[in-house]
């Protein structure tokens, strides 16, 4: 053996014993591998314990994520539905646009205006639309005839909404497809 002084006493770690570990004496690894290879074998063996529990988990995320994907899918068909109506309501005395509004069920809707907003006539503006046709095409006509000065007691559309442009854009196609005159102002209204 000799003296214990003459040998190497990092030999064991590769004379890194900051970085380098060797727990058994048989070869020098990095802390680093061996921290990570520590929490591998943690994580397996927390997986092992509760392997149903993450079966469970993982099909519980998968069904969720179906849910969402389900959702989205209905929402963007109902979006393309064409089952919207915008209409105004005309005064009967003065002849004055003072309501504009949008439904997907127009006879409910008339009937609701008859109890609510006697002594006007409903008239249909233009059916068969998007939902984004009809909102767009409400806010127009909202702007043009002035009817937040009336019956209308908000926007159809926020200034704020983040889907306005989109809104605005889809009614100004519809309006130009129908051949109605409107102002630009209406048009091409932001709410600011």
């Amino acid at each position: 053996m000799g003296e214990i002084l003459s040998h190497n006493g990092y030999a064991y770690c590769m004379n890194n014993p900051v970085n380098m570990i060797d727990e058994n004496g048989n070869m020098a690894i990095s802390g680093t591998v061996a921290g990570v290879g520590t929490l591998v074998v943690g994580f397996l063996a927390i997986l092992a314990t509760t392997q149903e529990t993450c079966k469970q988990a993982i099909n519980d995320f998968g069904n969720a994520m179906a849910s969402v994907g389900n959702y989205i899918d209905q929402q963007l068909r109902k979006d393309e539905e064409r089952n919207h109506t915008v209409y105004q309501l005309r005064n009967d005395n003065s002849g004055q646009i003072v309501y504009v509004g949008r439904t997907t069920n127009l006879e409910a809707r008339k009937e609701q205006h008859r109890k609510t907003k006697p002594g006007n006539t409903l008239e249909i503006i233009a059916d068969n639309l998007t939902r984004k046709e009809a909102r767009g095409i409400e806010q127009i006509y909202m702007v043009e005839y002035n009817t937040r000065a009336f019956l209308n007691k908000i926007n159809g559309i926020s200034p704020n909404n983040k889907k306005i442009k989109i809104y605005m854009e889809a009614g100004r196609q519809m309006i130009y497809y129908l051949g109605n005159n409107v102002s630009n102002e209406a048009l091409y209204w932001t709410g600011k």
